[in-house]
């Protein structure tokens, strides 16, 4: 592919990351049109040689599972919706399987864009911050889900884009090395990056960044030389908790955790329940219904789960919809977990084939011994048992656009050693 076309896959494919980070979902579903568009025009000729792995075709499996459910759903219109909005898990392996590309220069420039994309707009969420603070003295848009307000983001989803610019800038070194002005202002970024972390109050992705962070970053040899490092981090860690703040009272919910509740035939209208809590109470909820339905092999499918579980919120007497307020209490709220959900519409072989695509990127991360695809395996796996990944569209291209782009174009021995020079 001549470097006209790869800059041209380069541009379109940081189109479908960068729109996210912005949440700008019609241009990003209009990336993603664009990218599959090209790949047909730029790989069609090469048609006949494709070959779909057995990365790729643990998407697809996934994705006839989905639509396997219109044979026994009640609710056909709904069902074809969710097909619609899953459909990247079908499109996107083929369109990566067409491009001809497997240049790690155009893996680099996507990341690299997706990483300056955090970097403005997280800034103009500060501005606006500052903003809010100047005019009421109110410093809670400077954390979590009210910090992303000019977005209209999900704090959760932006901290993983926080994370994996994060480790593109510590593992790709070389490539950011290679471009002065970046190179010059790189720990800065760093430095900021991991601010921002803390800013977004993820739990989860806070907990993993520090676990994986000296892991990945720091050789075998080095950590006699650089055990202060992670140290200090840990040190700043503790500290920081131990005092009262807004970053500090998200670690200490956990700590009220009332786990004999979670027992109870009624929890009450009126109890508050905090995010562990809730999870915890999901995985009886779906021991329940899919006992209670006969459901265990194939699920209710899409458009019979969520209305199931409001009936089984409702039966628990947990805090519904309040018409004075306009709240919807946990009404209108999923499993918060995706290998719950998947069982709830799908079964236990919705289930397998969901653990195939884990194994399937594992695999990936260690053959292709790709440090960032194995850190994206990770918070991947972890976010999986605090969310539905797979039901916001944003979570569509984290799960399925980037493995694919790190498998198109990862490193061999002689790619690293040129983008080192």
């Amino acid at each position: 592919m001549s470097n006209r076309w790869q800059m041209t896959a380069a541009i379109l494919l940081a189109a479908i990351p960068v729109s996210c980070v912005f949440n700008l979902m019609k241009i990003n579903s209009l990336a993603i049109i664009l990218v599959v568009a090209f790949s047909l025009v730029v790989g069609w000729g090469s048609r006949k040689n494709i070959k779909l792995d057995f990365f790729k075709l643990s998407y697809l499996l996934y994705f006839a599972v989905i639509v396997s459910a219109l044979i026994h759903t009640s609710n056909f219109s709904l069902e074809l919706k969710n097909i619609e909005s899953k459909l990247s898990l079908l499109i996107l392996p083929f369109a990566f399987a067409l491009l001809p590309f497997k240049s790690v220069y155009i893996r680099q420039l996507v990341l690299l864009f997706t990483t300056l994309a955090v970097l403005v707009s997280s800034i103009i969420c500060l501005i606006f911050a500052g903003m809010y603070w100047t005019k009421t003295g109110d410093t809670s848009h400077f954390f979590y889900h009210e910090f992303l307000t000019p977005l209209k983001h999900h704090a959760v989803f932006y901290s993983i884009f926080v994370f994996i610019s994060l480790m593109f800038f510590l593992i790709e070194t070389p490539f950011i090395n290679s471009i002065q002005w970046l190179k010059k202002i790189k720990w800065g970024i760093i430095l900021y990056l991991l601010l921002l972390l803390f800013v977004l109050s993820s739990k989860m992705v806070i907990v993993i960044s520090f676990l994986l962070l000296p892991a990945i970053y720091l050789k075998r040899n080095d950590w006699k030389r650089w055990w202060w490092i992670p140290a200090s981090l840990l040190v700043v860690a503790i500290v920081g908790l131990s005092y009262k703040n807004s970053i500090s009272s998200r670690f200490h919910d956990l700590l009220d955790t009332n786990f004999t509740m979670l027992k109870s035939d009624v929890i009450g209208k009126g109890e508050y329940l905090n995010g562990l809590e809730f999870r915890l109470l999901q995985w009886r909820n779906t021991y329940e219904i899919l006992n209670n339905k006969e459901a265990w092999w194939f699920g209710l499918t899409f458009s019979e789960t969520n209305k199931t579980l409001y009936e089984q919120y409702d039966a628990l007497q947990l805090y519904g919809e309040n018409t004075a307020t306009g709240k919807t209490g946990y009404y209108l709220y999923d499993t918060h977990n995706q290998f719950l959900q998947t069982t709830l519409e799908y079964g236990i072989l919705g289930l397998l084939l969901l653990l195939l695509i884990y194994i399937a990127i594992v695999r990936l991360a260690v053959l292709q011994k790709d440090k960032l695809l194995f850190c994206l395996a990770v918070i991947f796996i972890t976010f999986s048992f605090t969310d539905t990944i797979l039901e916001r569209q944003y979570g569509m291209v984290l799960f399925v656009f980037l493995p694919l782009l790190l498998q198109s174009a990862h490193f061999t021995p002689k790619s690293k050693t040129e983008s080192e020079g």
